[in-house]
């Protein structure tokens, strides 16, 4: 065995699929040189969503769980949440406003 370092090339390109930077890509696979700005050929997408959640219905406290799972995950980002317990109704209420954000191909509608 030889005690020389051998180099290793760095890829020359990137291929984006599934998510870049922590954000989830939505489109056709892109595969970009290093030397390429990823502003140049994609773009950030949001949506701005307000919602009341009953969470002692069991769809809407799903719905809940799944929006406060993509704000833990770095995809959403929670711009305001407030919890109001409604005692004659013995149940909680919970209102959201969360921002939706991902990446697509530029030229590319959005989805």
């Amino acid at each position: 065995m030889s005690d020389t370092i051998k180099e290793v090339e760095e890829p020359t390109s990137i291929k984006i699929t599934g998510d870049f930077e922590g954000i989830p890509y939505r489109g056709v696979p892109i595969n970009l040189k290093k030397t390429d700005k990823p502003e140049d050929f994609m773009k950030l997408n949001t949506v701005l969503y307000v919602k009341r959640f009953e969470l002692s219905d069991e769809k809407q406290l799903k719905e809940y769980e799944e929006v406060c799972q993509k704000i833990q995950d770095g995809h959403a980002q929670q711009s305001y949440e407030k919890m109001e317990y409604i005692p004659d109704e013995k149940h909680w209420v919970a209102l959201v406003r969360w921002i939706d954000y991902w990446y697509s191909p530029l030229g590319e509608p959005e989805k």
